[in-house]
């Protein structure tokens, strides 16, 4: 999600980033990692950081609805390219 419409396409838009998150499947995640939220670069108590209690929910209606405020409300194709980092043993 890089904010330069140039890098990022429609994800340069605060609305569509804001949307992706809200259209995530955080139960899911957890349900992956048997439970245990992996830990964040930011510690609870920093700046920017969230508590379980302010974390976002799942929320696909409002998911659409921040996509349709950001003109794409039958959404749009992107791709998503990411690292295979690998350790050496």
């Amino acid at each position: 999600m890089n904010r330069d419409p140039a890098i990022g396409g429609p994800m340069a838009d605060p609305k569509v980033e804001l949307a992706v998150r809200y259209a995530l499947d955080y139960d899911g995640y957890l349900a992956l990692w048997g439970g245990v939220q992996p830990a964040s670069d930011l510690a609870v108590g920093m700046t920017g950081a969230l508590g379980p209690d302010q974390a976002l929910k799942r929320d696909l209606d409002k998911s659409r609805q921040l996509l349709a405020d950001a003109g794409y409300p039958d959404g749009f194709e992107i791709t998503l390219d990411y690292p295979i980092l690998r350790s050496r043993v």
